[in-house]
């Protein structure tokens, strides 16, 4: 502990008495314990609460499938072929930074999950935003399609950039054997 002199201008030791010391801190100790523990504890959990959202985020294969399934999409497995063309097998930039699994774009006329647009490509705050506007896409759009075929021809008419999108999804599907993970 130090003193500041005035005559000085310097701070000074100060020296305490022996038997003060361990009377200082059997003070002192619950006083920082009872103001310092609480705080401590807060960050703790405010850092447990941020893994555990985090660890929840993380994309994975199987979670997408459980989440795709749970939505009951009518052909699951076209809609995971689509999800693994748009984002070249979760590698694309627009899938890494977008969070974008389907090539979406912004939406100006159905409601949307994405909270912004990056580039021409909607921007959600986590992949499973992506998967939910995929399902809002498929109830303003595609609710009237019965068969395997008719989901293939819009999917070629209004949905695909690229005049081969379809058979590609074909040929990933048999490739991948998704229609089995969907039993």
């Amino acid at each position: 502990m130090y003193k500041f002199n005035k005559n000085t201008l310097e701070f000074v030791r100060v020296k305490w008495p022996v038997w003060l010391n361990p009377l200082a801190l059997i003070v002192l100790m619950p006083i920082l314990l009872i103001l310092v523990l609480p705080r401590i504890e807060n960050r703790r959990i405010e850092h447990e609460a941020k893994v555990i959202i985090a660890r929840q985020n993380e994309f994975s294969e199987e979670k997408l499938i459980k989440l795709i399934s749970s939505l009951h999409f009518p052909f699951p497995d076209i809609v995971l072929a689509q999800a693994m063309h748009e984002t070249a097998c979760f590698t694309s930039v627009v899938f890494k930074e977008n969070k974008n699994l389907f090539g979406m774009k912004a939406s100006f006329r159905r409601i949307t999950t994405s909270s912004a647009t990056e580039g021409e490509y909607a921007y959600y705050n986590t992949w499973m935003d992506s998967v939910y506007d995929r399902a809002l896409y498929s109830a303003t759009y595609l609710s009237s399609i019965q068969t395997e075929e008719e989901y293939f021809s819009y999917l070629g008419q209004y949905y695909a950039e690229d005049s081969r999108y379809v058979e590609k999804l074909k040929n990933i599907i048999v490739d991948k054997h998704l229609k089995s993970k969907f039993k």
